[in-house]
């Protein structure tokens, strides 16, 4: 994930969408705290190509948008704490446990 937080400089909606999707299951797996999912949430609908419009008070084409997109996800993901794959959940036998995924 290191590229698209520091070398995006544009950035599709559906890029944006699977980026976030993929960070919001790592909340859910345990990789990023619980309560980072509400900035990510936010992300959602900050990087939408309506809200992009609206929050920039002028008419964006698509190429504006990507730009735009790309900068917002960008500046915010700079103070995001990086994965820590340690605390992940796994499933293993019979249900759910922390840690990462032994060799067996």
């Amino acid at each position: 994930m290191s590229a698209p937080r520091r070398a995006a400089h544009a950035m599709t909606s559906k890029e944006a969408l699977n980026l976030l999707s993929i960070m919001k299951l790592g909340v859910d797996l345990g990789a990023f705290p619980e309560h980072q999912r509400l900035q990510i949430d936010e992300l959602f609908i900050d990087t939408q190509p309506a809200h992009l419009q609206k929050n920039s008070q002028q008419k964006l084409n698509a190429e504006e948008r990507d730009y735009l997109r790309a900068q917002i996800i960008r500046d915010r993901l700079k103070i995001f704490p990086k994965p820590d794959i340690s605390k992940m959940v796994t499933e293993s036998g019979n249900g759910l446990t922390n840690g990462p995924p032994s060799n067996e």
